[in-house]
């Protein structure tokens, strides 16, 4: 599946500011459930085949975001606030099944599977604590330069953070080694496991608010 995570920079106008710097990380999380359907494992897994996103049952999304505000000061520039927006969407299958046994086996599956995601979702969000607490304290000689210093950094920051969600995915075969495989008794490992989103690197420029 295409990556589609999509980061942003936005600049907020410098102005002069007498209150302490500050750092904040807001985050929003949705679920997005998709209706699977069946009367058997076997069909169960048909349809989730049919109806996902690419070749994997779920997927965690991020998109982040960070804004500052300048203050200026008697040997050039400083932030005087940064905050870091963290938006996670979660799709994963959802199975209303008449059979106990049947939904059983698919809601520990969805369990399994959540502890993958949920490993991708922390992971981002130390990425954006990590653009906080490196973009705080950053100053330069004027305000322009801030700003172009800070985008670079924090882009490195999340080249890094995708690096590292590389990495947690090669170490538990996209949540294979956590027991996200389903059914359970199949022979070949399917591709039912989930997939993290890659940046794209081509973020729009920055504006000024």
């Amino acid at each position: 599946m295409k990556p589609l995570l999509q980061i942003a920079a936005l600049a907020v106008a410098a102005f002069a500011i007498a209150y302490p710097a500050r750092a904040d990380v807001n985050e929003t999380l949705r679920r997005e459930p998709y209706a699977v359907s069946g009367s058997t494992e076997a069909e169960v897994r048909a349809d989730i085949n049919a109806k996902r996103r690419g070749n994997y049952d779920a997927t965690a999304r991020w998109h982040i975001r960070w804004r500052y505000v300048y203050r200026t000061l008697d040997t050039g520039c400083a932030f005087a606030r940064v905050t870091t927006s963290l938006e996670l969407t979660m799709v994963e299958p959802s199975l209303r099944s008449p059979d106990p046994v049947l939904q059983k086996s698919f809601d520990d599956y969805i369990a399994r599977l959540r502890i993958h995601e949920d490993g991708h979702a922390d992971l981002a969000r130390a990425t954006a604590r990590r653009v906080n607490a490196t973009l705080l304290p950053m100053k330069a000689a004027t305000c322009f330069e801030l700003g172009r210093l800070a985008n670079d950094a924090a882009h490195a920051i999340v080249a890094e953070g995708n690096s590292e969600q590389a990495a947690y995915d090669a170490r538990t075969d996209h949540g294979a080694t956590q027991g996200a495989r389903w059914p359970r008794n199949t022979v070949s490992t399917p591709p039912d496991r989930s997939q993290y989103q890659t940046p794209d690197m081509h973020p729009p420029a920055p504006s000024q608010d």
